[in-house]
């Protein structure tokens, strides 16, 4: 019932029956090339010429509200930049923890390897109550990582790495 008609830079989600448009999405910044919508659940995959995919998760309770999948910088935890940690610590309400994150470096993916030993010793994180509380952040991101990545359609997952595809091709041989 829905299609999707590409603007430039924008894409723009239509009713079929009423043609009406329900969602204009502007996050890439060059040509979008080519949209893909999940068959089972409200997913919309984006591709540009800016060599971006976005994962698009709509809202059906508000129409004209699309968000970019999970409420984080990026799709994925582990390509998550010391910035992204940075900006999820102060959303979990760790503030005072930025700045020994991020004069240890700790990007997604050493977040998601931190262990209550790695917080006490090596991020010298005293406290046993605030190591508690972000082991538990940290294992309900986990947890929303699992749940997002099960939701992925299987057509945007690159069938050798098991990943999402990031700049997906298709070769030209293949009809």
């Amino acid at each position: 019932l829905y299609s999707c008609l590409s603007k430039y830079k924008a894409v723009c989600v239509v009713f079929q029956n009423t043609e009406d448009i329900l969602h204009t999405l502007t996050q890439h910044t060059r040509y979008v090339t080519t949209c893909a919508f999940a068959p089972n659940i409200l997913l919309l995959a984006t591709g540009s010429m800016d060599k971006t995919v976005n994962i698009w998760q709509f809202d059906l309770e508000t129409p004209c509200q699309a968000r970019i999948a999970e409420d984080q910088p990026k799709q994925f935890t582990e390509d998550w930049s010391e910035d992204d940690v940075s900006n999820w610590l102060c959303a979990q309400g760790l503030k005072d923890l930025v700045g020994i994150f991020k004069m240890n470096n700790i990007d997604g993916r050493e977040l998601l390897n931190l262990t209550k030993e790695s917080l006490a010793d090596d991020l010298k994180i005293e406290s046993l109550g605030l190591r508690s509380k972000v082991l538990r952040k940290i294992e309900e991101l986990r947890t929303k990582m699992k749940t997002l990545s099960s939701e992925i359609p299987d057509e945007f997952i690159c069938p050798i790495t098991r990943e999402l595809m990031k700049d997906p091709v298709i070769a030209s041989d293949l009809r």
